[in-house]
């Protein structure tokens, strides 16, 4: 099915509820895409927001990080789907209303994360992985490492990436995410949605933990033994990593291939750890050395 079609199958149910539901909004002219997880994201508004609740993010959901009167503000534009996960701790996922009321008296300092003039982020969540439809004990003992995206998941990306068609429209783009496959399948499909083909930079400090445990989750011990499904088949220079050729064997995707760059990750993997950074900061100095 080509782009035109999927739009019309969708655009009613979902481009048009979800973007009334999100509310009129503007986004900046610079705008960085960043795929990532949904711990990862738990962690990162724990670490700045100290009354944050145990809540997770539904596959997709696009979280936009901008300026307002030089303070640094969240607000959930898309909801995303349902995560259709089977961990026993997730009871409930954010909705834009219950996100963004959390939110909308909240106000942070821009110098301790200084967004660069006229830039937004956009951290979305991937779209449902093959391990989300595994329990705890299941993904234990499930020795694949590195879990891509299911074919719902691919459908989920699509959406999203129809919804963002939108809102995209003359903005200077820079695509971004984790060094998990699934991550860089999102963004990939987003992409193709949005009739785009630019390289994906790998950024560090994106990638999932195991659990969430206080507000500086990569100090734990326990990140330091991923579950295999967490665990990177790319990095460290693996020039067979470069390009990203394989979603999950949707054959309309069949001869689409987009260039992964891991420059940046590479250096700060070897130099660097991410207890004293976050996924936004990682984002944001990335993205100023991208603009030198």
């Amino acid at each position: 099915m080509d782009y035109y079609s999927k739009y019309l199958k969708y655009k009613n149910k979902y481009t048009t509820l979800k973007l009334l539901k999100g509310g009129s909004f503007i986004l900046s002219d610079n705008i960085i895409l960043c795929g990532t997880h949904n711990n990862r994201l738990e962690c990162f508004f724990k670490s700045i927001e100290k009354d944050y609740p145990n809540i997770a993010f539904n596959n997709c959901v696009i979280i936009r990080c901008y300026n307002e009167n030089d303070k640094l503000k969240f607000r959930m534009i898309y909801e995303g789907e349902d995560n259709q996960s089977k961990h026993l701790f997730i009871k409930n996922a954010w909705t834009i209303e219950t996100f963004n009321f959390f939110f909308s008296n909240r106000n942070y300092n821009n110098n301790i994360i200084k967004l660069p003039k006229n830039t937004d982020v956009l951290l979305i969540r991937h779209a449902l992985g093959v391990h989300n439809k595994m329990s705890l004990l299941e993904k234990m003992f499930n020795f694949k490492k590195d879990s891509q995206l299911d074919v719902i998941g691919i459908e989920q990306s699509e959406r999203a990436g129809i919804f963002l068609r939108h809102h995209l429209k003359s903005k200077k783009l820079y695509f971004m995410a984790s060094h998990l496959i699934r991550t860089q399948q999102t963004i990939a499909v987003i992409m193709k949605m949005l009739d785009i083909l630019q390289t994906i930079y790998i950024v560090p400090c994106a990638h999932e933990l195991n659990l969430v445990i206080g507000n500086n989750c990569d100090c734990n011990i326990l990140q330091k033994f991923p579950i295999p499904s967490n665990m990177p088949k790319c990095r460290n220079n693996n020039n067979s990593c470069d390009k990203l050729t394989n979603y999950s064997g949707v054959s309309m995707y069949n001869n689409y291939t987009v260039n992964i760059n891991w420059d940046y990750y590479n250096n700060f993997s070897n130099n660097n750890n991410c207890q004293n950074t976050t996924i936004l900061e990682q984002n944001i100095i990335l993205y100023n050395s991208l603009n030198k």
